[in-house]
């Protein structure tokens, strides 16, 4: 099981430094993300301090953070997730049936669009098969606030 917070702190981490301290001496990072999570620690000079924020969801890839402050996520298997004032919504906004989750295929990514609070659209892309091939789908939602509907597939195949 993987924290969400974990993952976005890392990557938050990660990215608000263009040269990162070096762990136990080695070479400094240049912008690759260790798997090595053992080897991070806990509370970074810098004032980084990591905690459990969301626990019990499987695989998070992507996570975004709408206009009211709600933090929408995928999780590689195909559902999309919502945490919002301290908990997680039980029922996903989506779960996609067709998801080829394994190895990095999945639910791989999620945006919002630019004029998300006005319009309510975010795009997923995600891997599926068909017969033995494998293909990506982006496809363009709309959160009703409750669920996520099909409003227009962008590409497939």
């Amino acid at each position: 099981m993987l924290s969400l917070i974990v993952c976005s702190a890392v990557v938050l981490g990660c990215s608000e430094s263009p040269n990162p301290a070096p762990i136990d001496n080695q070479t400094p990072a240049t912008g690759v993300i260790s798997t090595d999570l053992d080897r991070l620690p806990i509370t970074s000079r810098d004032g980084w301090k990591i905690e459990t924020v969301v626990s019990g969801v499987q695989v998070p890839w992507t996570i975004v953070w709408d206009h009211e402050g709600r933090m929408i996520f995928t999780e590689r298997s195909g559902r999309v997730r919502v945490f919002e004032n301290g908990n997680l919504r039980e029922e996903p906004l989506l779960t996609l049936p067709d998801v080829a989750a394994r190895s990095e295929s999945g639910l791989m990514g999620m945006c919002l669009h630019p004029n998300y609070k006005d319009n309510r659209l975010l795009y997923l892309a995600y891997s599926y098969r068909d017969g033995s091939e494998q293909f990506v789908k982006v496809v363009r939602y709309k959160n009703d606030g409750a669920k996520l509907t099909i409003e227009k597939t962008i590409i497939d195949k």
